[in-house]
């Protein structure tokens, strides 16, 4: 009996659904987390950046503290005397600073180089930031805000618990990611095209898209986290998803009009004609579309209507379909959309 309970408090968590009586180990969210947001940040080169990210977003949760609160909110702790008052302390545990400090503290003590001070605040910013959107480096009152954050005591971001805990596995690859250069050479490969583009003279607009940036692998984190744990709490929503390989616009608008034309032997003519009648700018709005690079249209030369019209024009049709043919098309396509 006190092996299996040595066992089950080993045993750490980062999800737990009730409807299923199911866990997600934290590990496992780690490493998901990890590969989503690695996946993601692909599209700009900087998977190995991303890969960090997901890995230490959550390590906070090896906490003690913690891994009582889920439990007894979950209805998982047998062990009276570990049992709290989750209620009182729901969005209370800090478990985003021990993966932030990390980070911040083994990249900055490697050299005193400005490029890695800025990497470093970079990775972890985006830790740090995860539940309450990215925190003010420079507080309003003229603080430093960021230093404050990485030096909060260590009693109450659980650094050294945290890391004493944590599974060997995540510590491992951790510790790889931050030791080899791999991340930080993505990280000054775009910078360096931000600040060697001949056409941004400017030191704002260069400190600027720097800040983009910032904001779009803290959005790459972000997104992997809720995908992970949205597919842990409905699996079904796993099986649909995409994942980038999206099916193109020619086969959604061909599959509009065999629909449209299944439609046309319905004796209420009327609303069928209606919807007919936003075919005419197809062939229109099709040609605009395959057109169309949003990375160099300017906003300047219409493309913000052009785009609204295409919306719209797809969507007043999706409506009218739902309106003419939506108990016949849901008796002959079992659709997921029935399923919560």
């Amino acid at each position: 009996m006190k092996k299996q309970k040595k066992l089950k408090q080993m045993e750490y968590l980062a999800h737990y659904s009730q409807q299923r009586k199911e866990k997600q180990l934290l590990n496992e969210h780690l490493m998901n987390v990890s590969r989503i947001a690695s996946n993601l940040a692909a599209k700009i080169s900087c998977p190995e950046t991303a890969k960090t990210l997901g890995l230490l977003h959550d390590l906070g949760k090896y906490s003690s503290t913690f891994q009582d609160y889920i439990k007894s909110a979950t209805g998982l702790s047998e062990d009276t005397s570990e049992q709290i008052d989750y209620e009182n302390q729901k969005g209370k545990i800090d478990h985003s600073s021990a993966g932030a400090q990390l980070v911040w503290n083994e990249l900055t003590k490697k050299d005193n180089d400005i490029k890695r001070q800025i990497y470093s605040q970079f990775l972890a910013l985006c830790i740090a930031s995860h539940h309450s959107g990215l925190i003010d480096c420079l507080t309003p009152d003229g603080e430093d805000g960021f230093t404050k954050r990485m030096q909060k005591n260590i009693e109450f971001t659980y650094y050294e618990e945290v890391l004493k805990n944590a599974d060997k596995e995540i510590i491992e690859k951790v510790n790889d990611l931050l030791s080899n250069d791999k991340a930080y050479q993505e990280f000054l490969s775009i910078i360096s095209i931000i600040s060697q583009n001949k056409k941004n003279n400017s030191e704002l607009i260069k400190r600027f898209q720097a800040g983009l940036l910032l904001k779009f692998m803290f959005s790459c984190l972000i997104d992997a986290d809720r995908t992970d744990t949205a597919d842990f709490e409905t699996p079904i929503n796993k099986r649909r998803r995409q994942f980038g390989d999206y099916i193109s616009w020619d086969i959604l608008v061909e599959r509009f009009e065999e629909h449209l034309k299944a439609l046309e032997n319905k004796s209420d003519k009327n609303k069928i004609n209606e919807c007919n009648k936003r075919k005419e700018n197809e062939k229109h709005c099709s040609h605009i579309h395959s057109k169309l690079n949003p990375l160099t249209c300017s906003v300047g030369n219409g493309i913000k209507d052009i785009f609204t019209n295409i919306f719209l024009f797809y969507f007043n049709g999706f409506i009218n379909l739902l309106r003419l043919g939506y108990q016949n098309f849901g008796n002959n396509h079992h659709a997921g959309s029935c399923h919560h």
